[in-house]
């Protein structure tokens, strides 16, 4: 009898522990954090918990006897790890990257450093993903850094308006307020007309511009690529700006093949050039010269480049020419007084950025500027 009931107490014990087992395993599967152990000396892992698979994809049977330096993303990190957890004994939600079967994922780290016998022996720890937080935190500053980006947009509006936009308008204003006191004689007037006119034109030329840039902030401008004969577009685009290089006395040459055709957003296109040959005029001598060119590249993109003999530009302008927020530009005058708001480059920049092209420029102070863009070819 007494055996039986041994027997029987046995049983229970063994189904105790069994139950136990089985919650401890259950438990391991399912915590949020996954313990491992890893052989300091040769980097090998000796133990990892079942739930590494939740977020690795890899069963602890394939990670044990592996390198550790297997499993993450950037090998650095395991070298930073080590030589943090070899100076303090002990890490805690130390960041990294860990490897899946088909990815990466973010991963918090506590580490330490067991001792045998007075030597590193072995690491072992607890790791947690995180991967949910770091890319809220990634698109956090992804706003974060549009929202910068707006907002230096609105500064760069408001300055425009404060400052560029009422340039032009203090010769009018003074000059017909002289006119209409009867302070200009008859003699004078046409002298007079011709910088009034001068100053309306900057100013619709601006107004254009920031009603353009408007556009494009609220995403309002369409790009509709179109074929396009350059030689058949060029002179009608260039012709509103004749009268300008006219009065400069600047001569506009065309050097391409006739046959020379691309693809382009045709409304964008004469944005482009007109703002880019409007500043070729604005900083080159009367007397000077602007060539229009253009040729197709063996890689089957279109090169087009306008060059002028003007005052060019030094090396910390140039580095600067197309950021928004940049005074640089902003604050010089063209070889007759034109004041220059760097809003039409910046218009350029965004419009060829939509054809998937590229603009850039070269200039030496005093030898004039050459601005290349690239469009797509046909």
């Amino acid at each position: 009898m007494e055996d039986k009931k041994r027997i029987a107490e046995l049983e229970q014990e063994v189904l105790a522990l069994r139950k136990e087992a089985e919650m401890q395993k259950s438990f391991l599967e399912n915590v949020q954090d996954v313990f491992y152990c890893t052989d300091f000396n040769t980097g090998i892992i000796l133990d990892m918990g079942p739930s590494i698979k939740y977020f690795s994809e890899f069963n602890k049977e394939e990670l044990i006897g592996t390198p550790a330096q297997d499993l993450y993303y950037d090998p650095n990190e395991r070298a930073a790890l080590l030589t943090e957890v070899s100076k303090s004994g002990e890490l805690n939600d130390y960041e990294i990257r860990l490897k899946t079967k088909t990815t990466f994922r973010y991963v918090s780290i506590n580490a330490r450093l067991i001792h045998v016998d007075g030597k590193p022996d072995h690491i072992d720890g607890s790791i947690r993903d995180i991967t949910r937080r770091k890319e809220a935190e990634i698109m956090l500053r992804a706003k974060n850094e549009e929202l910068i980006k707006i907002n230096t947009e609105k500064d760069k509006l408001f300055s425009i308006i404060a400052h560029d936009l009422r340039g032009p308008f203090n010769p009018i204003l003074g000059f017909t307020e002289m006119m209409a006191e009867g302070q200009i004689s008859i003699d004078d007037m046409q002298k007079i007309a011709f910088m009034v006119n001068k100053s309306a034109k900057s100013l619709f030329q601006l107004l254009e511009n920031l009603l353009e840039w408007a556009r494009m902030q609220r995403g309002l401008v369409q790009y509709e690529p179109v074929n396009v004969f350059f030689a058949q577009k060029i002179k009608g685009i260039v012709e509103p700006l004749l009268g300008l290089s006219k009065q400069k006395e600047i001569m506009i040459d065309y050097v391409f093949p006739v046959e020379l055709e691309f693809v382009a957003d045709f409304h964008m296109l004469e944005v482009i050039i007109r703002n880019l040959i409007s500043n070729a005029i604005k900083f080159t001598p009367k007397g000077g010269r602007i060539i229009i060119s253009g040729k197709k590249n063996d890689d089957g993109w279109v090169l087009i480049s306008i060059k002028d003999s003007g005052i060019g530009m030094n090396s910390e302008i140039l580095s600067k020419l197309f950021e928004i927020d940049s005074s640089l530009g902003r604050n010089r005058k063209g070889t007759d007084g034109e004041n220059s708001s760097g809003l039409g480059l910046n218009l350029c920049h965004d419009f060829i950025e939509k054809h998937g092209g590229k603009l850039w420029a070269e200039s030496e102070e005093g030898k004039g500027s050459t601005f290349y863009f690239t469009l797509p070819g046909f």
